[in-house]
C-alpha cells in the first residue's frame, strides 16, 4: 500500500501590555511509496500579536513533497503547491510599530525510474497599512519546490515562485521586502536535469507620510529558467503635499535583486553603489545635497542663497547577466503642491561609471525628463551609445528647464540602461527653482516698471518657448 501523506495545522496567538510576538510553522507529510502527491497545508497555518506599542508575527508553511515510485512505468508524485495571503497578523495601538514576516515553501516532487515529480509551485503575498501606525516591516518570501530526479526518464520541473510585499505607514518608517526562489529541477541516471522553475517575481512596494521616515523596498528574485522579473517601489509623501517616489525593476535570465528608498526633508543621500541589479533613491524637498558632493557649476547654480532645492535622487544598475543583452530601468516622480516660483534648474551632479573598466559591456542608455506646471514646461529625451558622452553629461551639468510657476508642479525624470558586460552605473542629480544669475538686483527707473508690466504678458509665453529649447541641448 502506498505511504500516506499527514495533513498539519499550527495557530499561534499572544497579547502583551506593551509588546507581543507570535509565530506559527506548519509542515506537511510527505508521500510515501506510490507517487501520490503532496499535501497542501499552507492554509492552516496563521499567527496573531497584540501589543500596545509594538507586535511582531511570522508564520512559516513547508509543503509535502510528493511521493516516490519503484515501479518503472509510474511517475513521481509532484509537490503541493503552496500560497499564502496575509496569513500573519498584528494590532497595536496608535503610533504603534508592527512586523510582518510570511514564508511559503512548496513541495518538493518524488523520485522515481519512469520520471521525478514536478516540484510545486509558491506564491506569498503579504500586505499591510495604516495611518495610525507607526513604524511597519513585513517580509514575503515563497519558495518553489524542487523537481525529483528520474532514472530513465527525465526528472521533474522546479516549481515557480512569486512574492509581493506592501508596507505603508502613517507616522513611521516602512519597509517591504520581497523574495522568489524558482525550485531546481531533477536530473536523471544520464545527468540530464530538467528545468528549473520557469518563473520568479518579486515586487515590492514601500510607502510612508511624515518627514524624516524612510521607506525602503526590497526586492530578490532567483532560479528562474526563463526569466526572474525584480520591481521596487518607495514613496514618502510630506504633509505639506510634497511627494518623492522612486521605481526601479528589470526582468532579467539571471538573479536579480532591486532596492529602492524614499525620504522628504532630510539630506538628500549620497551617491553609492550598492550592488543590486537595479536601485534608486529620491530625497523631496531636501536640506541640503552635501552628500552628492557637488561640482562647482550645479553649486554656484542651485545652491544660490535665492534658490530653492525641490528633490534630489541616485538612478543606477549593475550588469547581472552572463554576457546576453539586458536592460534596466528606473524612474522616479517628483510632485510639489507648493514652491517659489523661479527659472527651474535641473542639474546632474556626478556619475559612478564601473563599465569604464569594461567598455565594451555598455551598449546604450536612454534618459527622459519630462516636468508639467499646469502644463508642459519641458520635456526631452537623451540618447547615447558611448561612456565619453554619458560620462561628461552626467558630470556637472545644469540645465536651465524654463519658467516654473507655483502652485504645482510635477517633475519625472527615468531611464533606460542596455548592457551584455560586465559593469554599472549609478548617477546622481538634483533639481531648484532660483532668479537666474545674471539678473540684476540694482532697483529700476521710475517709469520703466510700467513698461515692463505692459510687454510682460505679451513675452512670457515666447521666452518660457526660447529657454525650452535651450535647455533641450545636450
Amino acid at each position: 500500500m502506498p505511504g500516506a501523506a499527514g495533513s498539519a495545522t499550527a495557530t499561534a496567538f499572544a497579547t502583551g501590555t506593551n509588546s507581543a510576538s507570535a509565530s506559527a510553522e506548519v509542515v506537511g507529510g510527505n508521500h510515501g511509496a506510490g507517487g501520490l502527491n503532496g499535501i497542501d497545508v499552507s492554509g492552516n497555518v496563521g499567527a496573531t500579536a497584540i501589543g500596545a506599542n509594538s507586535a511582531a508575527a511570522s508564520v512559516t508553511a513547508v509543503n509535502g513533497s510528493g511521493g516516490f515510485s519503484a515501479l518503472l512505468n509510474v511517475n513521481g508524485g509532484d509537490g503541493a503547491g503552496a500560497s499564502l495571503t496575509n496569513a500573519p497578523f498584528a494590532m497595536v495601538n496608535p503610533g504603534g510599530s508592527i512586523s510582518l514576516s510570511q514564508t511559503v515553501t512548496a513541495g518538493s516532487g518524488g523520485a522515481a525510474y519512469a520520471g521525478g515529480g514536478n516540484g510545486g509551485d509558491a506564491s506569498s503575498t503579504l500586505s499591510q497599512s495604516g495611518t495610525n501606525l507607526g513604524n511597519v516591516s513585513l517580509t514575503a518570501i515563497a519558495n518553489g519546490g524542487n523537481g525529483g530526479n528520474g532514472g530513465a526518464g527525465s526528472g521533474g520541473v522546479g516549481g515557480a515562485a512569486t512574492a509581493y510585499s506592501q508596507a505603508s505607514s502613517g507616522t513611521g518608517a516602512a519597509l517591504a521586502v520581497a523574495m522568489a526562489n524558482a525550485g531546481s529541477g531533477g536530473g536523471n541516471a544520464h545527468n540530464v536535469f530538467a528545468k528549473d522553475g520557469a518563473t520568479t517575481s518579486a515586487t515590492s512596494i514601500a510607502t510612508t507620510n511624515r518627514v524624516g521616515n524612510q521607506a525602503e523596498a526590497s526586492a530578490q528574485a532567483g532560479g528562474g529558467a526563463t526569466t526572474n522579473a525584480v520591481s521596487s517601489a518607495a514613496t514618502n509623501n510630506l504633509s505639506s503635499g510634497q511627494s518623492a517616489q522612486v521605481v526601479v525593476g528589470t526582468t532579467t535570465a539571471a538573479a536579480a535583486t532591486s532596492i529602492a528608498f524614499a525620504n522628504g526633508g532630510t539630506s538628500a543621500y549620497a551617491l553609492s553603489n550598492p550592488g543590486t541589479t537595479v536601485f534608486g533613491n529620491a530625497t523631496a524637498m531636501p536640506t541640503d545635497i552635501a552628500a552628492m558632493t557637488p561640482g562647482s557649476d550645479v553649486a554656484a547654480t542651485l545652491l544660490r542663497p535665492s534658490s530653492q532645492l525641490l528633490g534630489a535622487g541616485v538612478l543606477g544598475a549593475n550588469y547581472n547577466g552572463a554576457g546576453e543583452p539586458e536592460s534596466y530601468t528606473g524612474s522616479e516622480l517628483f510632485t510639489f503642491d507648493s514652491f517659489n516660483s523661479g527659472e527651474l534648474y535641473a542639474g546632474f551632479v556626478s556619475a559612478n561609471d564601473l563599465f569604464d573598466a569594461n567598455p565594451p559591456g555598455f551598449k546604450s542608455m536612454t534618459l527622459t525628463l519630462d516636468v508639467a506646471d499646469g502644463g508642459t514646461l519641458y520635456d526631452h529625451v537623451w540618447s547615447f551609445d558611448n561612456l565619453t558622452s554619458l560620462d561628461s553629461f552626467l558630470t556637472d551639468k545644469v540645465l536651465d528647464l524654463g519658467y516654473a510657476t507655483d502652485p504645482a508642479m510635477t517633475i519625472s525624470l527615468s531611464y533606460n540602461l542596455t548592457a551584455d558586460g560586465n559593469g554599472g552605473l549609478g548617477f546622481g542629480f538634483a533639481f531648484a527653482t532660483g532668479v537666474p544669475e545674471n539678473v540684476a538686483s540694482t532697483p529700476l527707473p521710475g517709469a520703466l516698471p510700467l513698461f515692463v508690466s505692459g510687454l510682460g504678458a505679451l513675452g512670457l509665453l515666447g521666452w518660457r518657448r526660447r529657454k525650452k529649447a535651450a535647455a533641450a541641448a545636450p
